[in-house]
């Protein structure tokens, strides 16, 4: 089977419409980066010390210290989760998916000039 370059720039513009699907999010510092980004995972990795100390704070038993370690396990499923999906396929910091309705255009119909 032939591939046309129609079809490769289908396929391109699938694939780059699929991406658009990662979402930003808000680091604990403010900042924003992308959903499994490092930066993310590093944000989380300092929530899940932060949680621990709080946790510690408190005796065994307290419903307080339940709290705490409740939303800990579930801190660290989603740090696990995605240091997971970042073995299969790792999102650079600084790629961005987001991506403009011109840099699709490129992939329509209507080619666009380079002038």
């Amino acid at each position: 089977m032939r591939i046309t370059g129609k079809d490769l720039k289908s396929t391109i513009a699938s694939l780059l419409k699929e991406a658009q699907h990662y979402e930003e999010i808000k680091l604990l510092n403010g900042e924003t980066c992308t959903y499994g980004s490092a930066k993310h995972l590093a944000d989380l990795k300092r929530a899940e010390e932060s949680l621990s100390c709080l946790r510690n704070q408190h005796r065994r038993g307290t419903a307080t210290r339940s709290v705490y370690a409740a939303s800990l396990a579930r801190l660290k499923t989603e740090i696990k989760k995605i240091s997971k999906k970042n073995e299969v396929s790792p999102l650079p910091d600084g790629l961005s998916p987001k991506l403009e309705s011109d840099d699709l255009a490129i992939f329509s119909d209507g080619e666009k000039s380079e002038n």
